[in-house]
């Protein structure tokens, strides 16, 4: 080729987002969507007319029968909502449970609010105009991705990290390459949506380009996979924050920086995914007590699980403590050094280390808030999450937990929450029992407490119970 592959995988971006610009896209759409009763519409209409008319006049009577036509709006729904349940489980087909989880969400589906304000907690204030309020995100968030060395942090780390190219070395060489069905399979699994990244390139726009592309798009996939190289403007991402609860106006630290990745970069991301899985598959390396972004590790497997553990000390008429724990922004604050160093101790292979290495190094992120945006800042820890690959970094960071948390007497993690478990002996009196289990329920803590700083993660002391 004579052109260099991420050169490439540029142009041919700008292709697309070009193409987009010339074309319209015209499809029926065979979906009936319920529509509400004649008066509820007129009784929303209504609605708006009485409020155009408070805001004018400020009058009591005007906010009174606003108030009233709330409530009443809100109950008429419900039971539109309940009506159209009951009918389309009347005429449901037995086995037909994707339409039944389709049409749960089309009726029950709540949409996020919108952030209309930060509280700064510094000057006592609230910050509703858009330049502070991104001014103040970038702040915070170019602070939280920001890697800082603790005296506390596993010292082996970087010592490993000093010798790396050596290191990696030592490990087995077991290359491979993408096949045209992993390709096939990664842009078909991809949903549907019009939202994109920095590119300006959409799912939606990516699963209509015509077969014919896709075998020099796995060929230019393969050159960077051989090269090793990873296009620099896929590790720039558009962050968006999302609040973690139904707020308006919230502090900062109650959102959840939502990356949107470029759309190609996540369909390599997927062809990386397929290998990376077969070879957590065949080692075995996560443990059975995680679940949460695994097939056949569902929250219905491990509730049973965590159920059937507190059963049994019922059942032997003995108590059992439970600590709840959850981390402080989980997902944000995955040490890069230490999960290489990790893989290197699994004996994981060369190329899925040395493809590790390249994708989380040197990314760089932006916020996006009511179309404006803010400067650019460095990610130097954590994974970027929207990305499908981020969830299964966070798993195999987290893998040897349970190994290192010994004195609880079983563990159960799901995602980035975590319970554990410590069972009486049925044969302690009752003056031992308050003893032990007051030992043990400390000896617990403290093993976790030290869990979290030799592998800088904090713990977040309001939520753990």
């Amino acid at each position: 080729m004579k052109t260099a592959p991420t050169e490439f995988i540029l142009l041919y971006e700008k292709f697309l987002v070009a193409l987009q610009e010339r074309c319209t896209d015209y499809h029926l759409i065979k979906k009936y969507r319920a529509s509400l009763p004649q008066y509820l519409v007129n009784i929303i209409k209504y609605r708006r007319k009485m409020l155009n008319l408070y805001r004018l006049t400020n009058a009591n009577d005007h906010r009174l029968s606003l108030a009233s036509l709330n409530r009443y709006i809100q109950y008429e729904l419900r039971a539109v909502k309940k009506a159209q349940w009951q009918e389309f489980c009347i005429n449901l087909e037995p086995k037909n449970t994707p339409r039944f989880w389709r049409h749960t969400r089309t009726l029950f589906n709540k949409q996020i609010p919108r952030i209309q304000g930060f509280v700064n907690d510094e000057h006592d204030s609230i910050l509703t105009e858009t330049n502070a309020m991104i001014q103040h995100a970038f702040n915070y968030y170019s602070t939280l991705f920001t890697e800082i060395e603790t005296p506390h942090q596993n010292h082996s780390v970087n010592e490993f990290k000093a010798s790396l190219s050596q290191n990696l070395l030592e490990l087995p060489s077991k290359p491979f390459l993408f096949c045209i069905g992993d390709l096939i399979q990664s842009i078909r699994r991809l949903k549907t949506k019009t939202s994109s990244g920095h590119e300006k390139v959409s799912n939606k726009l990516l699963k209509s380009i015509p077969i014919s592309h896709y075998g020099f798009i796995l060929q230019i996939f393969n050159q960077l996979l051989i090269h090793n190289e990873y296009p620099q403007h896929w590790k720039l991402s558009k962050m968006i924050l999302l609040p973690k609860d139904k707020s308006t106006i919230l502090n900062i630290n109650r959102t959840r920086p939502i990356s949107l990745l470029p759309c190609l970069s996540k369909v390599y991301e997927r062809c990386f995914l397929v290998y990376l899985l077969q070879w957590i598959n065949n080692t075995g390396i996560l443990p059975s007590e995680q679940s949460g972004f695994r097939q056949h590790h569902s929250t219905t497997t491990r509730f049973i699980q965590f159920l059937q553990d507190i059963t049994t000390g019922l059942v032997q008429h003995t108590a059992t403590l439970v600590i709840y724990v959850d981390f402080t922004k989980a997902f944000d604050q995955i040490w890069h050094d230490g999960l290489i160093y990790k893989l290197y101790n699994m004996n994981c292979s060369r190329e899925i280390i040395d493809f590790i290495i390249e994708y989380l190094k040197n990314r760089k992120c932006y916020i996006e808030l009511n179309n404006l945006t803010s400067n650019i800042f460095n990610i130097e820890k954590g994974v970027p999450q929207g990305s499908c690959l981020g969830p299964i970094l966070f798993l195999l960071f987290h893998c040897t937990l349970v190994q290192e948390v010994p004195s609880a007497s079983h563990q159960h993690l799901y995602a980035d929450d975590l319970a554990l478990i410590i069972t009486a002996s049925p044969w302690w009196t009752r003056g031992e029992f308050v003893k032990h289990m007051q030992h043990l329920g400390q000896r617990t803590l403290n093993e976790l407490q030290t869990y979290a700083n030799t592998w800088e993660q904090p713990i977040n002391c309001e939520k753990t119970e």
